[in-house]
């Protein structure tokens, strides 16, 4: 669980005491979690693009990547059952962590101007992720401070794909 100031806090099941605390205020005070399979749990830090990888029992950084920029606050990864990470991002990439933090970037449907808007699902088996990439007229990317904003202008298309991280197979 997280309050309202960037600390993220693990509960213990036997005291009432926590099992660790994690202060991401230093990054932002939003993030989101995302429960891993393979005894991780995900932060995914959306203005400022980094997936951070946790050790339940721990509560230590495993590792820390960065990604393209993300749509929303609220803009949440998906886990595989092979224990990969997926997050679009609005420079048209699904970017494919492995439980070690290797980096798989999957390449934009179109050349230019593909963003994917909305966050990736997983298929029935637990193995394949959809992704929705969307081909837009044109886009505007501003650089502000150390963030980059990107304004999608007028859809054109979408393509659906679905792949599976840990073998790279595009379906």
């Amino acid at each position: 669980m997280s309050n309202t100031e960037g600390e993220m806090y693990a509960l213990s099941a036997r005291s009432p005491q926590f099992k660790w605390i994690q202060d991401f205020s230093s990054l932002d005070k939003v993030f989101t979690i995302t429960p891993g399979n393979n005894g991780r749990v995900y932060v995914t830090v959306p203005v400022r693009a980094i997936v951070l990888a946790l050790d339940v029992t721990t509560g230590n950084i495993l590792w820390q990547m960065n990604t393209g920029p993300l749509s929303t606050s609220g803009c949440a990864p998906v886990v595989d059952s092979n224990g990969w990470i997926s997050i679009g991002s609005l420079d048209g990439h699904l970017y494919s962590f492995s439980p070690t933090g290797s980096l798989k970037k999957f390449p934009r449907a179109a050349e230019l101007n593909s963003v994917v808007q909305v966050s990736p699902l997983l298929d029935c088996s637990g193995y394949g992720v959809y992704i929705s990439q969307t081909e837009m007229e044109g886009d505007m990317s501003h650089i502000i401070g150390e963030y980059t904003y990107i304004s999608a202008l007028k859809p054109r298309n979408s393509v659906f794909t679905m792949l599976v991280p840990s073998t790279v197979f595009i379906y």
